[in-house]
């Protein structure tokens, strides 16, 4: 069995992870998929349609994500 010391160095070390991925991240605007989604979604149709060819995502959520950025840009 573990040492008690043991257990509490990695309980501290386990707090200070999941505080430092709490506070620390909560500037960021926007998380790298939603930044891939944008990227993909401001892409035109055609080449849209050519880089879902090899992704696993449905094509409809980008085509839909794509409408709404255009419609929230006019």
């Amino acid at each position: 069995m573990m040492e008690a010391w043991l257990w509490r160095v990695l309980t501290v070390a386990a707090a200070g992870c999941a505080l430092l991925f709490a506070f620390a991240n909560t500037h960021l605007s926007v998380w790298l998929d939603e930044a891939c989604s944008v990227y993909k979604a401001s892409l035109p149709i055609p080449e849209l349609i050519r880089y879902l060819r090899h992704d696993d995502h449905t094509p409809l959520y980008y085509l839909l994500l794509s409408g709404w950025e255009d419609f929230s840009k006019s």
